[in-house]
């Protein structure tokens, strides 16, 4: 029994030194150097991030009409399965409003065209990120776990009757399924990004930029008690700092004021 112990505790031990050992060595693979150009542009092409940001410039009144229509418009795209990630709308004198959606390509291009038929249209841009690299990097790591679960299967099939050798595997059993799940997540998460486009639309007022006079002071007054916090907190650094050189300064400044008065008094 202890030696059937003994035996699955070393197997264990030789399994994470190899899985340790396959992560250190994917880290130096490469892409072979003679794959066809237009292939790796190919693929290159299928593992990027799309990020698309249109400025809209619009009368005041027309801020929350057109930041309402776009929103309901991508919430009403149930085909591409459009979601609004993050949206603002400030309306006054000075209105804006910015909305953040995720789509597929389709969708994106849908409200894209709805924005550029309407009038108010100053700005566009888009911007990519190559997933190729991460992508890569989370299959191999996925591959790895994987192939060290079915391991750890294997030795917990071995274990018969051994109680304590079974609560070893299950233990690390548990732990290595955990990291795989939360790898197949953090895959599935690239691949989202692969298969859906943002688009970022601001839409402001003219003059939204510039700021009123007067707008100092409330502004002033919101953030009062962040500045508060703030010098409250800096005073607070400066008194640590302080304390050991006061613990330095006050007895060497007690002792020149002895030597000088013991001084004076012996002249």
């Amino acid at each position: 029994m202890r030696a059937a112990t003994h035996t699955l505790a070393i197997m264990l031990c030789l399994l994470a030194t190899l899985a340790g050992c396959n992560k250190a060595s994917a880290g130096r693979y490469a892409p072979a150097p003679d794959a066809p150009k237009e292939r790796a542009s190919d693929e290159r092409r299928a593992t990027l991030a799309v990020t698309r940001h249109v400025d809209m410039e619009v009368a005041p009144e027309a801020v929350a009409p057109l930041f309402a229509s776009t929103q309901a418009a991508c919430e009403a795209d149930t085909a591409s399965a459009c979601v609004v990630m993050a949206s603002h709308l400030n309306t006054g004198d000075y209105a804006s409003a910015e909305l953040t959606v995720r789509a597929a390509p389709a969708g994106i291009a849908r409200l894209l065209a709805k924005l550029h038929s309407g009038a108010g249209l100053v700005g566009e841009s888009t911007s990519a990120e190559d997933l190729a690299a991460p992508i890569v990097d989370a299959e191999r790591r996925l591959a790895m776990m994987r192939e060290y679960r079915d391991s750890l299967l294997t030795l917990r099939a071995k274990a018969g009757s051994d109680i304590k050798a079974l609560m070893s595997v299950n233990e690390e059993l548990a732990r290595v399924q955990s990291q795989l799940e939360t790898a197949t997540g953090e895959r599935a998460h690239l691949q989202q990004r692969i298969d859906t486009e943002t688009l970022t639309v601001s839409i402001a007022s003219p003059g939204a930029g510039k700021a009123h006079p007067w707008r100092a002071i409330p502004d002033a007054l919101r953030e009062f008690g962040a500045h508060l916090a703030e010098a409250a907190a800096g005073a607070i650094t400066f008194v640590a700092y302080a304390i050991p050189w006061a613990i330095v300064l006050l007895p060497l400044g007690w002792c020149l004021r002895w030597l000088w008065r013991r001084r004076r008094t012996a002249r």
